[in-house]
């Protein structure tokens, strides 16, 4: 394998992140993402194809039985508990997007964990009797079609070349050049000290014309307040005069 390709990519459907090598792609789905609990329903729908609707609370996948598949018995509703179950980071079994079902595990703990991922990696790498498959056939385990079909084709071109992260901070620097040239931008706050007298009157004209930059056409009223402080023979006294 070629050091500039990227042939893992990150199996959660929000995340678009690709890897070079197999370590990358373990170590960012175990520090970035958490498998929930969650019930994936098998149930067919009415006009074809898999449900698919992925529930992270046994009580609402019980009441989408209900509603959608009218599926009320005591009896087949566990059944469907026990088999369509993905445990918390996939213990028992785990979702494979590339298999389109769900994959028993043989192993136990962190085993179990590697497991997965060495499942995946056989589809990622085409071993055994698997063709080699990217990131795009990843049927994600809240979907029924591919992430290269769910995003649009530009943005799946520009992110699994590696170019996504580069255009995405190229759009955000074009975004605030746009916003400070239209004066959408905050103004800066300037606090101006009542002891500097020497500089006082530039500072104000400095923050006024400052604010008149910033806002363009908009007017905006600008209001100060004076601080005196007066020392008595007993106590300070705070007056304030706004101007």
């Amino acid at each position: 394998m070629k050091r500039h390709e990227r042939p893992y990519g990150c199996t959660f459907q929000s995340c678009h992140k690709v890897f070079g090598s197999k370590n990358d792609w373990k170590r960012h789905e175990n520090s970035q993402h958490y498998h929930l609990e969650t019930w994936r329903c098998d149930e067919e729908k009415l006009e074809g194809g898999a449900c698919a609707k992925a529930s992270y609370r046994r009580q609402i996948f019980q009441e989408h039985l209900k509603k959608e598949h009218q599926i009320s018995n005591t009896d087949a509703v566990k059944v469907k508990l026990d088999k369509c179950r993905i445990g918390r980071n996939c213990s028992e079994r785990f979702w494979c997007g590339f298999c389109a079902k769900l994959i028993e595990l043989k192993k136990k703990g962190l085993d179990a964990w590697t497991e997965r991922f060495d499942h995946i990696d056989d589809h990622f790498m085409g071993r055994g009797n698997n063709i080699k498959q990217g990131i795009q056939e990843w049927i994600p385990v809240d979907g029924d079609k591919p992430i290269g079909d769910i995003a649009s084709p530009h943005a799946l071109d520009a992110t699994f070349s590696g170019k996504g992260s580069q255009e995405s901070t190229a759009d955000s620097e074009a975004a605030a050049s746009s916003k400070s040239s239209t004066g959408e931008s905050p103004a800066e706050a300037i606090v101006i000290s009542p002891h500097d007298g020497s500089g006082s009157g530039s500072k104000k004209r400095a923050a006024t014309s400052a604010i008149n930059d910033n806002r363009g056409a908009k007017h905006a009223r600008v209001t100060e307040t004076l601080v005196y402080c007066v020392r008595s023979s007993t106590s300070f006294d705070l007056t304030l005069i706004p101007r």
